[in-house]
């Protein structure tokens, strides 16, 4: 009798124990799936007001493509990391901000400190994607994702001597770049003359006048660079 009650009590314990772990496994499903759905929601919400700015952007921006402002984008961190490798950031000045063309201005400068070169060799970018749309008081900002591929490596300047890094296998980096432009922007059409003298700019070679040597504001006609995660 009491051998039996003992086997009672273990079948009961056993068919307990396995009800706790269904109950379990349950929860823990329903928690996994309260969890995908809302991150589900959370995205599609994001996603939703990103796509809302972006109407607005296009609506007060007419010259605004997405193509275009990647190609663009592309050309701004390729322009940039040359500006580096020739340690001249003149032609980049104008489409950095102040903190920015700072950072890259004291890479430079520890760069000649050392008497080095940073070498970017084979620069490329393979894939340009936008990941945030965000609308301020006063401006539009725009989060990029590159995927690049590049040498990385320095040398010294004046014997040209290895110094460190990899002068054989492109590194994949993908580096994120944050771009603003204020509300109400200048058209671009009025941005070929310098405001110091007046004198005909070509954008496209360089922001700085070869008159007067005034850096160009682009920021008050168009997207310029708020910071690279890189």
């Amino acid at each position: 009798m009491g051998f039996n009650n003992f086997l009672n009590n273990l079948r009961r314990a056993a068919e307990a124990m396995e009800k706790a772990v269904i109950d379990d496994n349950t929860n823990n499903q329903n928690h996994e799936n309260n969890t995908y759905n809302n991150a589900n929601i959370k995205n599609t919400t994001n996603n939703q007001i990103s796509k809302n700015i972006l109407e607005k952007l296009v609506a007060e921006d007419k010259d605004f493509a997405e193509a275009k402002f990647r190609a663009k984008v592309d050309n701004m961190f390729i322009q940039t990391y040359t500006g580096v490798m020739k340690q001249d950031l003149s032609k980049v000045e104008h489409f950095l901000s102040k903190e920015m063309f700072e950072k890259y201005s004291k890479k430079v400068e520890n760069l000649k400190s050392k008497n080095q070169l940073q070498i970017y060799d084979e620069l490329n970018v393979s894939d340009t994607n936008i990941i945030n749309i965000e609308e301020l008081e006063d401006r539009f900002v725009i989060k990029v994702s590159l995927l690049t591929k590049y040498l990385d490596y320095i040398l010294t300047k004046d014997t040209k001597k290895y110094v460190s890094g990899d002068r054989d296998v492109r590194v994949e980096k993908r580096v994120r770049i944050t771009l603003s432009k204020i509300k109400n922007a200048k058209s671009m059409e009025e941005a070929r003359k310098c405001d110091g003298c007046g004198a005909n700019m070509d954008l496209n070679k360089t922001g700085v006048c070869e008159y007067c040597g005034t850096v160009f504001e682009l920021k008050n006609y168009d997207w310029v660079i708020d910071n690279i995660e890189d």
